[in-house]
């Protein structure tokens, strides 16, 4: 299944249309600072003002997500530490799960040759990343749309790595979202869809000022009719899969994930903690805390089966941006840090969700199958 992807075309008036057709394919900036990403890879060329001014069909099919947590599929720094084949077969074991309208993930760690590797300074507690440049093909390859830069790694080779992380992602058409004012765009069967990601983190699109995340996310409200905020924080390691008893550093991700909501977010996604947590819905909307660790070769610990744990989240979305289905599937890190369906990850998220939110939990069958809390909530 091909992402059905287009550049996105806004709806107002034929003039502001055109030229902002033209802005996009000159590769501009979006008004407000916010840079244009180049047209996905499979985009038909725009020649002419009759194609824009054709009537389009209202979009009324619900849109697929897929989301992952961390992906880090080897490293250079600071000493080589890569999977065999040039990581080419790092996804072959999920490409199925990962299907969908938009498949998205946490990309922990620059795509970069270049820029400082002086980040630790000697420390055994400090952990740098960079993988090649040309893994931003295996993302692509496995099906990968949009990937959230707004972590603790991506300015790991400093600014240098951060402009290779982008030229990369560009050469294959996978739009790219948490770096300041920078939004990922794209369109799928006449459905816009605006992703933002934030973070706490040097580099990152700001978490912690609620008041500028609320502008932001109000601002791709109004311009796009779906709305996804990844966001990257939370206690690291086992201590940190349940929120009701650990203490978040940095940021108050409930709080965080709330006033995205009520601003207008449609389906908040977090990763950090490298362990899975809970789904809640908050005002009629998704928010999935963390989905652990996806794809982690060599560098990161694995030593506890809670960081082997993984999952896919598949979610549904009408047009309007309401609940229309979701689903866990479940999968567990092998070896180096490959990932594979299977394990216990529903379980777990029960248990997580039921015991952290209560009445706002999401509802997870055993199958996986998520629905809202049959308590009537608030919705937008």
């Amino acid at each position: 299944m091909e992402p059905k992807i287009r550049p996105v075309r806004r709806a107002g008036p034929i003039l502001a249309f055109v030229l902002l057709a033209g802005a996009v394919m000159a590769g501009v900036t979006w008004s407000g600072g916010v840079p244009a990403h180049p047209p996905a890879r499979d985009t038909p060329s725009l020649t002419s003002t009759a194609d824009l001014t054709a009537a389009e069909p209202e979009p009324s099919q619900p849109v697929t997500f897929t989301w992952v947590g961390d992906m880090m599929i080897g490293s250079t720094t600071p000493s080589p530490e890569l999977p065999p084949n040039g990581a080419r077969n790092t996804f072959d074991a999920v490409r199925d799960l990962l299907l969908a309208d938009v498949t998205m993930g946490n990309l922990e760690g620059p795509l970069t040759e270049t820029g400082p590797t002086d980040k630790c300074r000697g420390r055994t507690d400090c952990y740098m990343f960079s993988q090649p440049p040309e893994y931003a093909a295996v993302y692509r390859d496995a099906g990968f749309d949009i990937v959230n830069l707004a972590n603790n790694h991506t300015m790991d080779r400093g600014r240098e790595g951060v402009d290779s992380t982008r030229t990369a992602l560009d050469s294959v058409g996978i739009r790219y979202a948490g770096l300041p004012e920078t939004v990922a765009r794209v369109e799928v069967d006449g459905t816009s869809v605006a992703a933002l990601g934030f973070s706490h983190y040097r580099g990152s699109e700001t978490s912690t000022d609620l008041t500028t995340v609320r502008s932001a996310v109000a601002n791709a409200e109004g311009e796009s009719d779906l709305v996804v905020v990844f966001f990257h924080g939370g206690l690291e390691g086992p201590q940190g899969a349940r929120i009701s008893t650990s203490s978040d550093p940095g940021v108050d991700v409930v709080a965080f994930a709330h006033a995205a909501v009520e601003a207008g977010a449609d389906l908040v996604l977090g990763s950090g903690p490298h362990v899975l947590r809970g789904i809640e819905f908050h005002q009629g909307r998704l928010i999935a805390y963390s989905l652990g660790n996806f794809a982690t070769y060599g560098k990161f610990s694995l030593a506890k089966d809670e960081l082997r744990r993984s999952a896919v989240l598949e979610v549904k979305l009408n047009p309007d941006g309401t609940f229309a289905a979701g689903r866990v599937k479940p999968a567990k890190l092998t070896g180096e840090g490959v990932p594979v369906p299977g394990g216990r990850a529903i379980p777990f998220m029960q248990d997580l969700s039921e015991s952290d939110f209560g009445p706002s939990a999401a509802e997870i069958s055993d199958d996986g199958t998520i629905n809202p809390p049959a308590q009537a909530q608030t919705v937008r």
